[in-house]
């Protein structure tokens, strides 16, 4: 449970327990002016403790919970144009440039479950509470440009399933998910819910070079064969120039040859061309 859940959680047991204390004792009263009697009294206390225990609290959240469905429901109504992250596109943290960058506008929404889900991982692993501290950097960062846009949507009880979580939510909001997760962004599809994958995004803005193209590299280390050298473009996307291994460490002019498309992304192989400077 993250901090601001936690606050919530102890705020409302101080309220159920003062709630109780207050109803215990007029109740008492009233039924003991109605069978004058010692147990009279002590029934109506132990109903007021009840009440204000269980009672008051059930109706409180099933009246929070509808006017959560209602506030869903009026941002579908009007159209107005919101996104769902998950905790995948939290961790990734590069939502904070789309928006800087202008490509992400609208209000922004996080479940109260995937901020429970980021602090279960906060304690799974060193390697996750690291991406964990980036992610909520993330959500610190993005409050501060997207002033009042940013909002937590509070839910009281954990679903089943948390991708199914999500895809309702964007459902009933009529919200865009942003995520890395491939199995939200395909079942997202199939249920024609809004979903924009932020990898797919990254590779869609990737630079594009074309077989007979060419273009300019720095070569930083030598390939898997003998002689060929290995580049990367700005946004990171590798090179290999074949009989470039006497060029390591100097920039140069190539000529694509041919594009792969492998699992981690595209690979350009390119003919060397010429030397433009003998400095990385």
């Amino acid at each position: 449970m993250n901090k601001s859940n936690f606050k919530l959680s102890m705020i409302k047991r101080i309220i159920k327990l003062v709630t109780a204390v207050l109803l215990s004792y007029p109740l008492g009263m009233l039924f003991n002016e109605i069978y004058p009697h010692v147990w009279s009294t002590f029934f109506g206390a132990l109903l007021g403790i009840i009440i204000g225990l269980f009672l008051i609290p059930y109706l409180s959240e099933a009246v929070l919970l509808d006017l959560l469905s209602y506030r869903l429901w009026w941002l579908r109504v009007t159209k107005k144009k919101t996104f769902l992250l998950d905790s995948s596109a939290i961790l990734d943290g590069r939502i904070v440039e789309m928006v800087k960058t202008g490509l992400i506008y609208s209000p922004i929404f996080i479940s109260s479950i995937t901020m429970d889900e980021l602090d279960r991982l906060n304690k799974a692993s060193d390697i996750y509470s690291r991406r964990v501290k980036r992610g909520l950097e993330s959500i610190d960062r993005l409050k501060t440009l997207h002033k009042n846009h940013v909002h937590i949507l509070g839910f009281q009880k954990p679903p089943p399933s948390i991708r199914e979580h999500i895809l309702d939510i964007a459902k009933k909001m009529g919200g865009t998910i942003l995520t890395l997760d491939t199995w939200i962004t395909e079942n997202a599809r199939k249920k024609k819910i809004d979903v924009v994958n932020i990898h797919e995004v990254s590779i869609a803005f990737r630079i594009q070079i074309l077989p007979k193209e060419l273009f300019e590299v720095t070569l930083s280390k030598a390939g898997k064969e003998p002689k060929q050298a290995v580049g990367y473009t700005e946004d990171g996307m590798m090179i290999i120039i074949e009989e470039g291994k006497p060029y390591i460490g100097k920039r140069i002019l190539a000529e694509c040859s041919s594009v792969l498309q492998s699992t981690s992304g595209k690979i350009i192989f390119g003919q060397y061309i010429r030397t433009l400077s003998n400095d990385a």
